[in-house]
Parts: C-alpha cells; sequence; structure tokens
C-alpha cells in the first residue's frame, strides 16, 4: 500500500505535453467528496495540468469557481432514476469527451461514478483509470457494483488506512492501493485562542449528522457524569438527522434541561448543521449562540444552520464519538482550528491524532469519554501545547498542496507503467 506523504516535488516529465485528467462525479451536492473535487481540481490547474470535470447529471450545481479557474465543466446528462439503457446516449457522450480530450487518466469520485467510468474509460482507451473514496459497505448491490468497479481500476485511492483495509478486504491488492488523506483549505486554518471568562462553562462541540453509530447518546451521558463530577460544561450537538428526536427525549431524560440557574450545570445543545463543513460560506446563522447564559441547562434548537468557524471559535475542544465509522474531514477541520480533539479511535480518528495529536477513547464508553474531556477541561494549557502540535502537523502534511501533489505523484507513476 503506498502512503500519502507531505515532500512536493517537480513535474518529472518537464518537456511533456501537458498531462491530461478528467474528474468523474455524480449529482454534486458540495459534501465532503465535492468539495475535495474542487481543491484537486483547481489545484492540478495550477500545476499546469489540463483538468476536466465531468458531471454525470447537471453541470451547472458542480461549477463553484472552477470555470474561472480554468477548469472546464461538462455534464453528461445521465438520470440515475432512468433504467441504464435509458442513459446510453450519456455514457456515450463521456466516452467521446474522454477520446476528444486524450485523456491520460480518468479519476471517478463518488458511487455513480465508480461504476460506470471506469469500463467506459476502457473502451475509450484511458491508460489509467483511478478510484476514490471506495466505500464497499451498503447492501449486496451495492457491494457487488463497488467490487466491480474496484476490479477494473489501475490504482483505488482511499482517504484512511481504515478505508483502504476495506478496499483490500474487497479483494483489492496492496500494491493497487494508495491512502491520500483528505486536504484542509487554507482558510480553515486559525490561530485564535479559546478565551472565556473564568465562571464560563468549558464548551464541548460535536459536529456529525445524527444518525444511528454516531456516538451522540455516549457524549451525553459522559455530560451526565461530568455534571455528577461537578465539572461544568455546555455540550453542543450541530448536526440533523434520524436520531435527533431520540436525542431530544435522552436530553429530556436525563434532566439536561433544568438545572438550577444559580448552579454551574451541564448544559446540552441541538443545533442543526453547519452548513459548511470543509470550507469558508460563512451564512452568519447562529453567531452568537454563547451569550452570557451558560449557567442551567436547556436544549436549544436552531432552524437555521450554524457557520462551522463560529462553533470551532466558541469551543474549548472538539470531539467525535463515533461508534462506527470516522470520517477523517471534521477531524482534520478541527485540528487545522487549533482545537483539542478527542475523538473515539475508530475510522481515520487514530491516524489523524497519532503521536499525541489528540485523545483517542474506546468507542461507546461513556466514562473513558467523560474522563479526556475533563482531562482537557482541566489542563488548558497543556490542551493548547497539543492542539498547537496538531495544527503544525495538520499545515504540513494535510494542506492543499501536499494532497494534489500526493495525486499528481500517483497518475505519473502510472502512465510511466502504462
Amino acid at each position: 500500500m503506498h502512503e500519502s506523504g507531505a515532500v512536493l516535488r517537480e513535474s518529472r516529465w518537464p518537456d511533456d505535453p501537458p498531462l491530461r485528467v478528467c474528474l468523474l462525479i455524480g449529482e454534486p451536492e458540495m459534501g465532503a467528496v465535492d468539495r475535495q473535487l474542487v481543491l484537486l481540481a483547481t489545484g492540478l490547474r495550477r500545476r499546469g495540468v489540463e483538468v476536466t470535470v465531468a458531471v454525470l447529471g447537471g453541470a451547472d450545481a458542480a461549477d463553484t469557481g472552477l470555470r474561472a479557474a480554468g477548469v472546464d465543466v461538462i455534464g453528461l446528462g445521465f438520470r440515475p432514476d432512468r433504467p441504464l439503457w435509458s442513459n446510453l446516449a450519456a455514457m456515450g457522450r463521456l466516452a467521446r469527451h474522454l477520446r476528444r480530450t486524450h485523456a491520460d487518466v480518468l479519476h471517478a469520485l463518488s458511487f455513480d461514478a465508480h461504476v460506470l467510468g471506469p469500463p467506459l474509460a476502457r473502451i475509450a482507451g484511458v491508460p489509467v483509470v483511478v478510484v476514490g473514496r471506495p466505500g464497499v459497505a451498503g447492501d449486496t448491490r451495492h457491494r457487488r457494483w463497488t467490487r466491480f468497479a474496484l476490479g477494473m481500476a489501475d490504482l483505488v485511492i482511499a482517504d484512511a488506512r481504515a478505508m483502504a483495509d476495506g478496499a483490500g478486504a474487497a479483494g483489492v491488492p496492496a500494491d493497487r492501493l494508495a491512502v491520500i488523506y483528505d486536504a484542509v483549505p487554507d482558510s480553515a486554518f486559525a490561530d485564535a485562542a479559546r478565551t472565556r471568562a473564568a465562571a464560563e462553562c468549558g464548551v464541548v462541540l460535536c459536529v456529525a449528522d445524527f444518525r444511528p453509530g454516531g456516538g451522540h447518546h455516549d457524549l451525553v451521558r459522559a455530560a451526565v457524569l461530568l455534571r455528577e463530577r461537578g465539572r461544568p460544561c455546555l455540550v453542543r450537538l450541530a448536526g440533523d438527522g434520524p436520531e435527533r428526536p431520540a436525542l431530544e427525549r435522552l436530553v429530556a431524560e436525563l434532566d439536561l434541561g433544568s438545572a438550577q440557574p444559580d448552579l454551574i450545570g451541564t448544559r446540552t445543545q441541538l443545533l442543526g448543521a453547519p452548513d459548511d463543513l470543509l470550507g469558508a460560506d460563512p451564512l452568519g446563522a447562529g453567531a452568537d449562540l454563547l451569550g452570557a447564559d451558560l449557567l442551567g441547562a436547556g436544549a436549544d434548537l436552531l432552524s437555521a444552520p450554524p457557520d462551522i468557524d463560529d462553533l470551532l471559535v466558541g469551543a474549548d475542544l472538539v470531539v467525535f464519538p463515533s461508534t462506527g465509522d470516522g470520517p477523517g474531514g471534521p477531524v482534520a477541520r478541527a485540528l487545522a482550528a487549533r482545537r483539542p480533539v478527542v475523538s473515539t479511535d475508530v475510522g481515520a480518528a487514530p491516524e489523524l491524532l497519532a503521536d499525541g495529536r489528540g485523545i483517542l477513547v474506546p468507542p461507546g464508553d461513556p466514562v473513558r469519554l467523560a474522563d479526556a474531556i475533563q482531562a482537557v477541561l482541566n489542563d488548558p494549557a497543556a490542551a493548547d501545547r497539543m492542539a498547537r502540535r496538531a495544527q503544525a502537523w495538520t499545515r504540513e502534511f494535510l494542506g492543499t498542496d501536499a494532497m494534489v501533489d500526493q495525486h499528481l505523484d500517483a497518475y505519473t507513476d502510472l502512465l510511466a507503467r502504462a
């Protein structure tokens, strides 16, 4: 398995024609995959690579500054709600585009793109096919199609070793696996320290979808333990999803909404989902959530999504309590903002928080989670030193330049062997 690094290299073949890369994605929704696509496409373009972003559906939703950066964006008109045979015209458009542009590399970045891109690239004679972000979960049909796509790829790029291990278990040979971490945009790095009055509660932030396996219930129970230990804190849960009603009931059942107003207690806020987790697109909604009333308890529901930057600035630490997968993007974003991180040791977290860059706890253990939170809140100076080291590592290894150059190295290595 290839490991990502931070060494930036010059072009291997400076006298050769520009590298031609087609990045293929399904219908964009500006989630984590789409933001990484924008960073990769614009970064490759700055290095002189001829980049095209092909969208299976329409092109307009994907054009978030790409054309202004010199990146061509084309829509293929694929309709996922229709049978495959009725999308033959869309598939033909992709094959013709790959032939017309003499693409050297097709890089598929979503499930639909994984299924359709590799076989069409082979038909069009593209020498290198790369599949990014392999997902081997889901139902039997989903897994079958994913394995088919992975089997046709020259290289499978995962965003964490845990994801690469899943692809390996699905049959991808180790020499066709690489790990390249998601990039953190330059705008995400912040040096503002968290400042609060002596009597103010510590603020614990969790940014994650409210879904089964998210671990939010463990964090709420950890908050109860902290209250019982006399360690005040404000727990802020920012997200949305099917588990929200259950979380609201748990907050009420555990009496996190009725502490006496003259006591410093534990309070839990359930916020809306942040509008932008990996980019800088502040709405201003929820920007003044931390008022003077941090005593007592309550569950505050916001109809508008808060801005992730405002939430991070107002947090003493960020907690990721997932009991299942653990995406690396939110963890990296918190590290870039110089916030201490406590996470369960699942997904990408053990890699990102290794060597003392954060605190890891077992999943599903509210007691250990409470211990870690208390350790951070009890020694803010040590927590800030940990956060500074983690931010420096993040800037070096997870910056946009590192991610783009690692992809460029992978493409050129594959072309040299093609």
